[in-house]
């Protein structure tokens, strides 16, 4: 897969920013924009000393960044809410999911969660819900105004990570072991479908932004797998080991998706 991909696709460094601290996730803001012009980045980083910083680039000058937040544990995923660039949101290890005002630079609210947080979603089809999955089991819903749950759904054991699929509304998958488990949340709060995967530890999993079939996960295994899985078939479209995969995002338009290790 990868070195297919490196005949057909030209990679650009647009800039490179030197962080200085290890990362443990990173979100992009919907603020982002290379294709008009002013063009901007900016995106969160939440590091390993359990920070959340925010990174402002102009393309030119020294990217500007500010630290705004913390948690007292280490952070395992961060989301923007598509909808409104201002809001987002982070899970943590500390046993709580928090939202902030990255605007005003400040802490909203904050959700208790019975276990480590390991996912937290928005989603722009129903911009006042938020999706929180935690270590234990839960994949919960919860107001984004009330901060009150509304509805959760039940998981077969610990998970390793969970998404809600960016193009359709009604779609969760999660991660628990060896398999994925899918739910149609309009239907029902069990799973409605399951995938075993070839590989142990499933952990993150993420949607493919401009097709619901794709979906890409990471296994915890000792030296890293990445897979792209469809839903209509077992063929693994493409599938790669490479020493400690971390992080993975999908092309907002094109069936593209990038990881790291």
């Amino acid at each position: 897969g990868r070195g297919e991909l490196q005949d057909v696709l030209q990679v650009k460094d647009l800039l490179v920013v030197f962080h200085g601290r290890d990362v443990s996730h990173l979100a992009w803001s919907p603020n982002t924009n290379i294709t008009q012009i002013p063009k901007r980045i900016e995106f969160v980083v939440a590091t390993k000393d359990f920070k959340l910083v925010l990174y402002h680039l102009d393309m030119a000058d020294n990217p500007r960044f500010t630290e705004f937040g913390r948690h007292t544990g280490l952070i395992n995923e961060t989301a923007f809410s598509p909808n409104d660039a201002s809001l987002l949101a982070s899970v943590s290890d500390d046993y709580t999911c928090k939202i902030w005002d990255v605007n005003k630079m400040q802490e909203i609210s904050q959700i208790q969660l019975r276990s480590p947080g390991v996912s937290v979603n928005f989603h722009s089809d129903s911009p006042t819900q938020l999706m929180v999955a935690e270590e234990h089991g839960k994949i919960g819903f919860y107001d984004t105004r009330s901060h009150k749950a509304v509805t959760s759904l039940q998981t077969p054991g610990p998970l390793g990570g969970a998404h809600w699929a960016p193009g359709e509304l009604n779609l969760v998958a999660a991660t628990a072991g060896h398999e994925v488990f899918f739910w149609n949340i309009a239907k029902s709060s069990v799973p409605t479908d399951s995938r075993m995967l070839l590989m142990q530890q499933a952990q993150t999993i993420r949607w493919d932004r401009s097709n619901s079939n794709l979906y890409g996960v990471i296994g915890r295994m000792k030296g890293g797998v990445f897979s792209i899985y469809h839903r209509a078939h077992q063929k693994i479209p493409t599938s790669m080991k490479e020493p400690t995969l971390k992080g993975l995002t999908w092309h907002y338009t094109a069936p593209l998706c990038a990881t790291s290790s």
